[in-house]
């Protein structure tokens, strides 16, 4: 049953978003890292030619085992890089992406996405088989230096055992909380908590919606517009109703989106 979340859009003056990636797998293509392959690249390069700064990155991938986590190194994919380096693509033989860390308005993302489905599937990439949206938000706020204090901010529900009382003067470093759940379209996963930071002394709330469909279907660029806002107004839905409203002014809220 999907979360009753719908809520009016706000623009914000301040930027508390670390990072925001739309991203979409599919079946690895074996040829990508051939030396034949290159001319492919090359010309998916020419076609995304609003990033024309090109590097190739190794991914990294995290197994867990009983001794805990283990990070390794995956398969290499290509990053391209706009100017200023706000935005970049990635390419890899089993995924693309958008990112970036200076995100305005879903609107602008969105069509720069679109525009990168159409050149993967300039690839041959025909099917995908994962559709993801990720916001990766850190609130900051010089009143708040402990947990406790974030309840002024912040929506109780979310603080939820770091925020109350049984903590209220402890030495808490870092809480941290992860909930799935399973959505009408898809699965929606929140990380959310403190981190205390005490090298830096700069802590903040962290808020990390990432929503995501899986199972294969075509990959057609004039239809995963309608499927990316989808996902997109659920997670804006998260974000406004754990804001209270001394966190919307420090944020300087700008109102409703096309109220």
């Amino acid at each position: 049953m999907p979360l009753a979340l719908r809520q009016p859009r706000h623009r914000y003056e301040a930027a508390q978003l670390k990072q925001v990636i739309a991203q979409i797998r599919f079946s690895p293509m074996l040829r990508f890292e051939l030396p034949e392959f290159r001319g492919a690249i090359a010309d998916f390069q020419a076609r995304v030619g609003r990033y024309p700064r090109s590097s190739q990155e190794q991914q990294l991938s995290v197994v867990i085992t009983p001794a805990g986590p283990v990070q390794g190194t995956g398969a290499p994919v290509w990053r391209f890089t706009d100017g200023d380096g706000a935005w970049s693509v990635v390419l890899g033989r089993d995924v693309a992406g958008l990112e970036t860390a200076r995100y305005t308005v879903f609107e602008d993302c969105l069509e720069r996405f679109v525009d990168l489905v159409g050149a993967v599937r300039e690839l041959g990439v025909q099917h995908r088989e994962r559709l993801g949206l990720r916001y990766v938000n850190e609130f900051r706020h010089p009143e708040a230096r402990d947990p406790i204090a974030w309840r002024e901010f912040l929506a109780e529900e979310l603080l939820g055992m770091v925020g109350g009382e049984l903590l209220a003067g402890a030495n808490v470093e870092q809480a941290i909380e992860e909930i799935r759940l399973r959505e009408s379209a898809g699965s929606l996963v929140i990380r959310h908590g403190y981190v205390g930071s005490p090298a830096t002394d700069d802590p903040f709330y962290l808020l990390d919606i990432d929503y995501f469909n899986e199972g294969g279907r075509m990959l057609d660029p004039n239809s995963i517009g309608d499927e990316l806002w989808a996902l997109h107004d659920e997670i804006q839905g998260v974000f406004e109703v754990s804001l209270k409203p001394k966190m919307r002014g420090h944020l300087g809220d700008l109102g409703p989106i096309n109220a």
